[in-house]
């Protein structure tokens, strides 16, 4: 079933985005599993509230929604729209620090990172499979990017 409107499809696409990572990037006693920075907050998310800045001595995640291009998929009264995108998944993980705390190494939060939307559905939301990690180093950082790209159906705006 496709989101409302034209109007509203692209926040609501975020809200779920932003919620399926509250729900799935969780510890046992469902708190966040690290600090997530949603690219559209000023602050990063924690177990222990809003922070200012990203930590420098223990693993954090990054979401960004990259919006792809948009088609018509029907036309008339109930006219739909089909819209691409990726939600990118950025984990940053201390070079020395190579057990996050519960012994979670950058191999099971990666593991951990690609499940959250892999094959996923919500309505008018549709995403595919995860990739597998592109990993490089970056100043004092193991960085691993996981992407999974996702189709937005939505009501066109004059159907």
């Amino acid at each position: 079933m496709p989101v409302e409107s034209v109007a509203n499809s692209l926040d609501a696409a975020r809200i779920a985005i932003e919620n399926r990572v509250r729900a799935r990037w969780t510890q046992p006693d469902l708190q966040l599993l690290t600090p997530v920075k949603f690219a559209d907050k000023a602050k990063l998310e924690s177990a222990a509230g809003d922070v200012d800045r990203e930590p420098d001595k223990s693993p954090w995640l990054k979401v960004d929604i990259i919006w792809g291009e948009a088609e018509t998929t029907s036309i008339g009264p109930e006219a739909q729209n089909q819209v691409t995108g990726i939600v990118q998944l950025t984990l940053f993980y201390p070079k020395l620090f190579p057990n996050a705390p519960g012994g979670s190494g950058i191999l099971q939060l990666v593991g951990k990172a690609r499940s959250v939307f892999d094959n996923w559905f919500d309505d008018g939301l549709s995403f595919f499979a995860s990739s597998a990690p592109t990993r490089s180093d970056e100043n004092n950082w193991k960085v691993a990017i996981i992407q999974t790209p996702f189709e937005l159906y939505e009501c066109a705006a004059n159907g």
